[in-house]
């Protein structure tokens, strides 16, 4: 076999080792967030009566500035304004959350936590503090700051494979690429 062809399989194969180990990598990513999401889904069922958008929502809501509206908690959970939407109704209707008209817009609603719905978020809180750390339990410290510090890397990567598919030109924020939605202007 000819130098030029013993190079070529060499490369071949280190590609689709290198691409093998992307895909462990994203199915071990994946398997691992929804092992630790089940496991908390279910914590919070069963102590709470809470469902994970549920206490996401509510999060939300109590995460300053207070009184988001629809679209910011829609942008604060990725989520459409439909979903949020109808979250905010359910909520509203078992009296955890209320509704605001913005007093410069109208037609904006500001959504705050009731009573009731602080005294859940305030039970709920220090627990899904608890299950996180005991998800964590079984590495240093040390590794979940390496740990933190990759998954940010990986944030940063998929942000900016986002912004090159939409055509979004990249934007940078504290090191960090952000989403925009100018377009970028092609010729």
């Amino acid at each position: 076999m000819a130098r030029s062809s013993v190079a070529k399989v060499k490369k071949s194969v280190a590609v689709d080792q290198d691409q093998q180990l992307r895909m462990r990598m994203w199915l071990r990513l994946l398997t691992s967030t929804n092992v630790g999401l089940n496991w908390l889904r279910r914590s919070l069922r069963d102590e709470f009566g809470v469902t994970l958008p549920v206490f996401e929502m509510l999060m939300q809501i109590q995460r300053p500035p207070l009184g988001p509206t629809m679209g910011e908690l829609s942008a604060r959970l990725m989520v459409t304004k439909g979903h949020v939407s109808e979250l905010v109704e359910r909520l509203e209707a078992k009296g955890l959350v209320e509704r605001q008209s913005n007093p410069n817009d109208g037609r904006l609603q500001l959504v705050y936590l009731t009573q009731e719905g602080k005294t859940l978020f305030d039970r709920v809180l220090p627990v899904h503090h608890a299950r996180i750390g005991e998800l964590l339990a079984g590495m240093d410290l040390a590794s979940v700051e390496q740990l933190y510090e990759l998954l940010g890397e990986f944030r940063a990567s998929a942000l900016a494979a986002e912004n090159r598919e939409a055509g979004v030109a990249p934007a940078i924020a504290d090191g960090q690429p952000v989403r925009r939605r100018a377009k970028i202007k092609r010729n």
